[in-house]
């Protein structure tokens, strides 16, 4: 199963971690954070050449790193042509501080204007509507052969001939159906986690209209993958609601899903 792990940067310089092939890591600063909530992380970088990554890592009171407590993906690297650095989460249970580092090869980059903001998100998938822009890859930290691209004026995430994309961990009620409007393509395969985080099973994915959450699911990855006889294709903006919430209101909500071909899918919660 596809597992990843997880680390970010920040602010003023001091030695840190490990040191490595990418050379040596270094604190830049450290902030108290709530457990299961939405962060942005935002800065300024000034850097001559490559080879320097943000990282992330969070802690529990006791100081110790918990499963996910990690952000460190191939995509959080800071280059000379960007200046401006947005990388947003969601922190995993039992965490109550954030650690901020950078990781280089050579000279460190001047940060500036470093901010960690706690958010809410139009829905419970981070980023999922692209609007992050076409080099971050938040709420998509796991990817192969995949890369943003605009359709009718609008981003993306294009999967290449035997690529793959998968979303961060998203937070969902167990013991909950969901279900996809006529005509909906399904996800790959959908990954259920428990409260810890830690893989509980794959949920069928058989190209029906619902999805059932059982009970002690506390959140799911959605994969689109392509394989050896598929071509590639395109995933929009996905949007998902816990549907206890409206059943509670008597109401029906019509949200859309990632769906090949470049189009859009409603999903209505029942």
């Amino acid at each position: 199963m596809l597992q990843y792990r997880n680390l970010t940067f920040c602010l003023i310089v001091i030695s840190f971690f490990l040191g490595n092939a990418w050379g040596e890591d270094r604190l830049i600063k450290k902030l108290s954070i709530k457990p299961n909530t939405y962060y942005r992380l935002s800065f300024k970088a000034d850097v001559e050449g490559e080879g320097v990554q943000w990282l992330i890592h969070m802690l529990n009171e006791q100081g110790e790193r918990p499963f996910e407590g990690s952000l460190e993906h191939d995509w959080q690297q800071i280059v000379p042509e960007r200046k401006n650095y947005i990388h947003t989460f969601l922190t995993p249970p039992s965490v109550a501080t954030l650690d901020i580092g950078l990781r280089c090869k050579g000279a460190l980059p001047a940060i500036q204007d470093v901010r960690l903001e706690q958010i809410t998100v139009p829905n419970v998938f981070v980023n999922g509507d692209f609007s992050a822009g076409r080099s971050n890859f938040s709420g998509w930290s796991e990817t192969a052969g995949a890369h943003f691209i605009e359709v009718d004026g609008k981003l993306v995430l294009k999967v290449e001939h035997n690529g793959y994309a998968i979303t961060d961990r998203v937070p969902v009620i167990g013991n909950t159906k969901y279900q996809f409007t006529p005509g909906s393509t399904t996800p790959s395969s959908i990954l259920a986690y428990g409260a810890d985080m830690h893989l509980v099973r794959q949920l069928p994915s058989r190209g029906g209209r619902d999805i059932s959450v059982p009970a002690g699911v506390s959140y799911l990855r959605l994969l689109y993958k392509t394989g050896f006889d598929q071509p590639s294709f395109a995933l929009q903006a996905p949007s998902l609601t816990p549907s206890l919430v409206f059943l509670f209101k008597h109401q029906d909500l019509e949200i859309k899903l990632p769906l090949r071909g470049g189009t859009s899918r409603g999903v209505r919660s029942r």
